[in-house]
């Protein structure tokens, strides 16, 4: 992962920013305002548009949300000010508790996707942590407020930080951190296809950044691990030279396309964009992950869990299972205890770990006993970070089946509080007709019988792109 100092990043990048997105919670301790969490985040934007799309600040007896976005030339003085331990700002004092943050040489790490302390992050960014005094009972202050923001419908205090701030926060994080900084750097490789030696790659970037420096290189295993072994073909390119199309504001896209010779398939390929010696992007896999996508050169090979299980259990028997499990003549299974294990058998041969619940798919409260919904199925793709909730059913799905497993997905989706892990409600039919409300499909996946055949022949021709594509992975 790419880093360097605070200083070094603006150093690069100040001329990319006309504003700094400043926001603070803080609560009232021994007759002051003290920080419970700060956030900076530069922007290209000026501050008079982000005004215009801040949520409305929180405030109660004890404790209150600051949302001041301000022009880019406030950051030496936002600067002094975390230095000293205080921050002034629209004309209210918030004691950070720490004097002389050497906020300079705060180590920023690049973020290449969704990191785990911002919600939005549409580019990748450079983001830095400082810590909170040691001795702040940071948890008795969340507690104390706590009743008082309910009364704003608020679940809790992290509920009404995460919201206003728009940020991951949550009592199952490190509390250690009270001051998030985030620089965007406007420069992401938005896709890479691979095949027959040609390279494609979708760029995105600001027009200041027309003189970032693209490489693409093919690596051995050696290689990329550090040891010896040595680099293979390359492609050096500036931004400049790609042809770009404006995009919005002062925004491009951009393809370009190049040849790699004498790429084998446990090879890497790594693609880096470097500006005036600061890295901006990264993204390495290797070759296998890009050949994967043409099934006629490398059939199987996606799903070989599927290829091994065509020898025990042939494709069109699981299809039966799956498709008319009412024709089911097991000895010790009914019709949909055979539905739900072709249901499990045709996740794992696609790539997840599968667990089926059987007896235990009741989810239930915790502290009352509720039941809540059913699960019969949960599945997941360590690779994508994506984790299905499957309820299966024979009959002609309703609105309320798909109401109870969006239910259940939500609540096991608050496992994860930072959001790093999807929860994707799915409920599978083996009927053909689903005459369900367009409004309850809405963020959930129901599948029938005709895309579970669907979905089987995919995974028979090891059609990885088309599984993934199904299931919305990425």
């Amino acid at each position: 992962m790419p880093s360097a100092k605070l200083s070094e990043v603006l150093e690069h990048l100040s001329s990319l920013y006309n504003s700094v997105d400043l926001r603070i919670a803080c609560c009232k301790y021994d007759q002051r305002l003290i920080n419970i969490l700060t956030t900076i985040r530069f922007s290209d934007e000026h501050a008079d548009d982000l005004r215009t799309k801040l949520p409305s600040p929180v405030q109660t007896e004890d404790f209150r949300t600051i949302l001041c976005p301000l022009e880019v030339a406030h950051w030496k003085e936002l600067r002094k000010d975390i230095a000293s331990g205080k921050l002034e700002v629209q004309g209210t004092s918030v004691d950070l508790g720490v004097v002389e943050r050497h906020i300079d040489s705060a180590n920023c790490n690049l973020m290449q996707y969704r990191s785990s302390y911002f919600l939005e992050q549409d580019w990748p960014e450079y983001i830095a942590t400082l810590n909170r005094p040691p001795d702040m009972p940071i948890q008795q202050h969340l507690e104390r407020i706590a009743a008082q923001v309910r009364k704003l419908d608020y679940r809790d205090a992290y509920q009404a930080i995460s919201e206003s701030l728009r940020v991951y926060f949550s009592p199952n994080m490190n509390l250690a951190n009270d001051l998030f900084l985030a620089l965007p750097v406007y420069a992401k490789i938005e896709g890479i296809d691979f095949d027959d030696e040609l390279v494609s790659l979708d760029l995105g970037f600001h027009e200041k950044l027309k003189d970032a420096r693209l490489v693409v290189q093919l690596l051995t295993a050696e290689a990329y691990s550090g040891r010896s072994g040595p680099k293979k073909d390359g492609i050096v390119r500036t931004l400049a030279h790609c042809s770009g199309s404006p995009i919005e504001r002062n925004f491009c896209q951009t393809k370009v396309s190049g040849r790699l010779t004498g790429a084998a398939f446990d090879d890497y390929l790594e693609v880096r964009m470097n500006y005036e010696g600061l890295e901006i992007g990264e993204e390495s896999h290797q070759v296998r992950r890009y050949l994967r996508k043409y099934p006629g050169k490398f059939l199987g090979t996606d799903f070989p869990l599927a290829r091994v299980l065509s020898r025990f259990l042939p494709p069109e028997k699981l299809k039966e299972e799956l498709v008319s499990p009412e024709k089911f003549k097991g000895r010790r299974l009914t019709p949909g205890s055979s539905f739900e294990r072709g249901v499990g058998w045709l996740l794992g041969i696609s790539g997840f770990t599968v667990v089926k619940l059987d007896e235990n798919e009741k989810l239930r409260e915790p502290e009352t006993n509720v039941e809540i919904g059913a699960v019969d199925i949960i599945a997941y793709s360590p690779q994508y970070a994506t984790l299905l909730a499957v309820s299966c059913t024979m009959a002609v799905p309703s609105n309320e089946d798909v109401a109870k497993i969006k239910e259940c997905a939500k609540r096991l989706g608050e496992e994860f509080p930072r959001a790093l892990i999807r929860v994707i409600p799915v409920l599978v039919t083996s009927r053909t007709e689903t005459p369900l409300d367009p409004s309850m499909k809405q963020g959930a996946r129901v599948v029938d019988g005709n895309e579970l055949s669907d979905l089987l022949e995919k995974v028979r021709l090891g059609d990885g792109e088309g599984v993934r594509t199904f299931w919305g992975l990425y």
